[in-house]
């Protein structure tokens, strides 16, 4: 097999991925609700304390992203020649909610 076109998944922290030599670019995949809100907790929080860009085009986008779309944003050059992505993937509708309960809860 090509190994240009493998995905090797890799056990660590998001935050800090493992950059070998000559591996190439790294991408992190994080999957989003296309509300276009960037919440102040969680791995929202964490991310946005490493890194601005993330959050910025989230907001940028001014809530016109729909679910399927995917926002490749660089987030870091490495030493090396690779560089670091992180790929903003909408992946569910936001929960409306009606008397603060989630509306696919009340079906």
């Amino acid at each position: 097999s090509d190994k240009s076109s493998q995905i090797n998944h890799l056990k660590g922290s998001v935050l800090e991925p493992i950059v070998t030599e000559g591996d190439g670019n790294r991408m992190i995949v994080h999957c989003i609700d296309d509300s276009g809100n960037w919440p102040n907790k969680g791995l929202f929080a964490a991310i946005s304390e490493k890194w601005k860009r993330p959050e910025e085009e989230i907001k940028s986008k001014d809530r016109q992203i729909k679910r399927g779309e995917a926002l490749a944003v660089k987030v870091k050059n490495h030493q090396s020649s690779s560089e670091l992505f992180m790929c903003l993937l909408i992946a569910q509708n936001s929960a409306k909610k009606i008397n603060g309960i989630p509306e696919f809860c009340l079906l």
